[in-house]
């Protein structure tokens, strides 16, 4: 009796070494080579938000042993993750700033998928590769109110929060020491504002293309502006323009321009534009005339019928419309008495 149940062992003991070492003489036939297997790696600095990482992935081609079934579970950790994560954080030891040699055969074969899967890494190109890590510093950055249009004014400005909080690595802070980032009041934003009154309007706050580039962004991205529109264009109607003729020096020397003696100003002329330039022709700051320029081509006509130019600064335009005005001309041996009228 005995000696069958240690017969019955021995067999079970026979047929289970067997079976591993079929099994194992099955895996060892199903390893193959895998060569410059194009794969990315992504190095990152887990639980650390405060550092970044130039360059922040890489691609190397890498040469490992592995069987069916370890190609297969990293093919599908690849088509997951679609990298493979080296931790760098590690290398900074406290510097604001770390350029960090990283042996990636060293890295994969000890820390990463191919180490869990027991996967062999024979070769890796390039070898090895230079990472930055560098500490990023958040600081709160004052804003300020720009108008996107030359016509609008406006009073009592105020940008709720007045500070954004920007985050740039370490080597950069200083660029931040005197930045006001812009917060634009374009045509759009005013488009349904009324003027005189308080009024509200969320803005996006702009950074300079140098931040833009570093990746940065504000928080909170928009903020609130708090504003009274001023009108942004006024009227006025300026009494009496007087009317210049303007010609060359040579040609007053040869001929007379005569107008009648009421054309000599052109009354009621009404103009528009920014509030100040009104304001400043208001008060006789600016002044404005108005001019007739004959051709050389009209001088022998006689008579002319000339259009009239108001001269006044570019924001201001015109509103009242501008008669043609009748110029007689006269040569100057001829002029030597002239009808009732004005002479130039």
């Amino acid at each position: 009796m005995k000696s069958s149940i240690f017969d019955k062992i021995k067999t079970i003991f026979a047929v289970s070494l067997i079976t591993v070492l079929v099994w194992l003489w099955a895996e060892g036939r199903n390893v193959d080579d895998y060569t410059s297997e194009a794969i990315t790696v992504r190095f990152v600095t887990p639980g650390r938000e405060d550092l970044r990482v130039e360059p922040e992935t890489d691609t190397v081609k890498i040469n490992y042993r592995a069987s069916v079934d370890q190609y297969d579970r990293l093919e599908e950790y690849l088509k997951q993750r679609h990298a493979i994560d080296i931790d760098v954080a590690e290398n900074l030891n406290g510097d604001d700033r770390a350029v960090v040699g990283v042996s990636f055969k060293a890295r994969l074969a000890s820390d990463s998928i191919f180490s869990e899967l027991g996967i062999s890494v024979e070769s890796v190109k390039p070898e090895s590769a230079l990472v930055t890590v560098e500490k990023l510093v958040t600081r709160s950055v004052p804003l300020k109110v720009e108008l996107g249009n030359g016509d609008v004014q406006i009073a009592q400005a105020q940008v709720v929060p007045e500070t954004v909080e920007v985050q740039v690595p370490a080597s950069l802070v200083e660029k931040l020491n005197n930045l006001a980032l812009p917060v634009s009041l374009h045509e759009s934003d005013l488009a349904n504002v009324k003027a005189n009154e308080a009024e509200s309007v969320q803005v996006a706050v702009e950074l300079p293309k140098w931040l833009r580039d570093e990746g940065a962004e504000p928080k909170p991205r928009s903020v609130q502006v708090n504003f009274i529109l001023k009108n942004q264009r006024e009227s006025y109607v300026v009494r009496t323009v007087p009317i210049n003729i303007m010609v060359p020096a040579s040609v007053l020397e040869r001929y007379e321009f005569v107008l009648p003696e009421d054309k000599w100003v052109i009354p009621d002329v009404e103009v528009q534009g920014p509030a100040d330039a009104i304001e400043k022709i208001r008060k006789g700051e600016i002044k404005l005339t108005a001019v007739v320029r004959p051709t050389l081509s009209e001088l022998g006509a006689g008579e002319m019928q000339l259009p009239v130019d108001i001269l006044k600064p570019d924001d201001v335009q015109v509103v009242s419309t501008l008669p043609n005005l009748t110029v007689q001309v006269r040569a100057r041996n001829e002029a030597s008495e002239t009808a009732a009228g004005g002479g130039f």
